[in-house]
């Protein structure tokens, strides 16, 4: 008997060793063939053959490495799409950003605004890359970490308890 067919009777049989109410032996009867169930063998083989059809693996990785693109993809999109400026700059050989400290030409570094910010020749581009977030329940508060220029959001009653976020802005 093949394997596909043994294992479909294993997936079927309850914990008395019935199968939709027949002894086991009454399964085997007629060579090996249960003529009576054969409709829901036929269903089952199917079940069996849909799961574990060899291109399954294949499938389930392309939909990862798929689902991964698009990971990659949204987190490029958010970085493009970041709040920028820029300041004109009169000298091509330094940058002084907004706190007073001068930048080497080419040079990059993070402001006290938790803004990015690119000393070119003619000018200094600072882009929040901040997510701030805005989706949250009313019971919870957003707090803004100045150290790593990152936001929490914790329940206002019991500080330290974090709170789901549904959606952050830039």
């Amino acid at each position: 008997m093949p394997a596909w067919i043994r294992d479909s009777r294993l997936l079927n049989t309850g914990k008395e060793g019935k199968r939709e109410g027949r002894p086991v032996a009454e399964q085997n009867s007629g060579m090996g063939r249960d003529f009576g169930a054969s409709q829901e063998r036929s269903s089952d083989q199917q079940h069996l053959h849909r799961h574990h059809h060899p291109l399954d693996a294949s499938v389930t990785h392309v939909k990862k490495a798929f689902l991964a693109s698009l990971m990659v993809l949204a987190t490029f999109m958010t970085a493009c799409n970041a709040q920028c400026y820029a300041i004109t700059l009169d000298s091509d050989q330094e940058c002084k950003d907004i706190n007073g400290v001068i930048h080497p030409l080419n040079s990059k570094w993070t402001n006290s605004n938790c803004e990015e910010c690119y000393c070119r020749e003619r000018e200094i581009s600072c882009c929040n890359l901040v997510l701030e977030p805005v989706g949250f329940d009313a019971k919870c508060e957003k707090i803004f970490h100045k150290s790593n220029c990152s936001y929490t959001v914790e329940e206002k009653n019991n500080p330290g308890k974090p709170c789901s976020v549904n959606t952050w802005v830039v």
